[in-house]
C-alpha cells in the first residue's frame, strides 16, 4: 500500500508512486547538495523546486495514506516505511537552499 497511485498528478513521465517520488526527489537533494554550482544558480533553483515539490508530493500521499498512526510506536513501523519519516528533513534540507525572500 506505501506505493499507492497519486491520482493528483496527471503530467505524464512524472513519477505516480510513492516510491518514486521518494527516490527522484531524494536524488535531487543529494545532486543540489553535492553541486558546485552556485545554490542561486536557475538551473539548480530549477531542480530544488522540482525536488520539494516531487517531496510535498510523497508528503501528501504519506498522509492520505495514513501510513503512521500517532500512537503507533517506532517498533511498529514497518522497516520499509521507516525511509518516509525523512520526507520533512528532506523537503527542509532543499527549501533551505533556495535564495532568502523566494516563496513556492
Amino acid at each position: 500500500m506505501a506505493d499507492g497511485e497519486n491520482n493528483n498528478d496527471a503530467s505524464a513521465g512524472e513519477p505516480s508512486k510513492l516510491c518514486d517520488l521518494l527516490e527522484r526527489g531524494w536524488k535531487i537533494f543529494d545532486e543540489v547538495d553535492s553541486t558546485n554550482e552556485p545554490l542561486a544558480s536557475t538551473s539548480i533553483q530549477v531542480r530544488v523546486k522540482r525536488g520539494i515539490s516531487m517531496l510535498e508530493d510523497a508528503s501528501a500521499m504519506v498522509a492520505q495514506l495514513d501510513l503512521f498512526s500517532r500512537n503507533e510506536e517506532l517498533e511498529e513501523v514497518a522497516t520499509a516505511d521507516l525511509r518516509y519519516l525523512l520526507l520533512p528533513a528532506l523537503c527542509g534540507a532543499l527549501t533551505l537552499s533556495r535564495p532568502a525572500g523566494t516563496e513556492g
